[in-house]
């Protein structure tokens, strides 16, 4: 039983840190284009 609630907690934290971290990568990638159509 505990084993199976580690393994749940594991996917799910898994999956939120993926989420987490493709997001930040498209706000990173549209403040960049933004700063450069800004810059030029």
């Amino acid at each position: 039983m505990c084993e199976a609630i580690n393994l749940y907690l594991f996917v799910f934290v898994g999956f939120k840190l993926r989420w987490f971290f493709s997001t930040a990568k498209l706000a990173l990638q549209f403040t960049l284009q933004k700063l450069i159509m800004m810059m030029s």
